[in-house]
C-alpha cells in the first residue's frame, strides 16, 4: 500500500497525489509536467533544453569535437542528475500547484491506488475531515 494526500477543489474535482518519487515524472518527464498542469516546471526544463543547445553548438563550432563532446556529456549527465532529482519532489511541486489552484486537502490515505484513495477519502458517508488518516 502507497500513502497518497487526498485534494479536493471547490468544483468537486478530487484529486490524489501519491508521497514519494515519482516514477511518471522521471519516466515520461515534460508530458507528465505537462499532464499535470506544471506550467512553471515545463517552462524552466524548455529554457534549459534550448540554453544547453545553444551551449553545444558554440562548443562545437568554436571548438574541437573532442570539447564539444565533452561539453555534451556534461550537459547530459547534469540533465538527468537534475531530472532524478526533481523525481524526488515532483508530488511536492504537483501538491503546491493544486493548493495554489484552490484545492484543499481532504485527507491522507493509505491505498493501492489513486483512484482507491480518492474513493475512500471522499465516501458520501464518514467523509474525513481535513488531514485525517484513513485504511483503504
Amino acid at each position: 500500500m502507497r500513502t497518497f494526500r487526498v485534494y479536493r477543489h471547490p468544483n468537486a474535482s478530487v484529486e490524489a497525489v501519491k508521497v514519494g518519487f515519482s516514477w511518471p515524472c522521471l519516466l515520461f518527464g515534460l508530458i507528465w509536467a505537462a499532464v499535470k498542469r506544471l506550467w512553471g516546471v515545463v517552462g524552466v526544463v524548455v529554457g534549459l533544453i534550448v540554453l544547453s543547445m545553444v551551449i553545444e553548438e558554440v562548443t562545437y563550432s568554436g571548438g574541437s569535437y573532442r570539447e564539444g563532446a565533452i561539453v555534451t556529456l556534461v550537459l547530459d549527465l547534469a540533465f538527468w542528475a537534475g531530472w532524478l532529482i526533481f523525481s524526488f519532489k515532483a508530488n511536492e511541486f504537483r501538491e503546491s500547484n493544486l493548493r495554489s489552484r484552490g484545492y484543499q486537502l481532504v485527507a491522507t490515505v493509505r491505498a493501492e491506488s489513486p483512484e482507491a484513495a480518492t474513493g475512500s477519502a471522499v465516501a458520501p458517508e464518514g467523509a474525513p475531515a481535513a488531514g485525517e488518516t484513513l485504511s483503504a
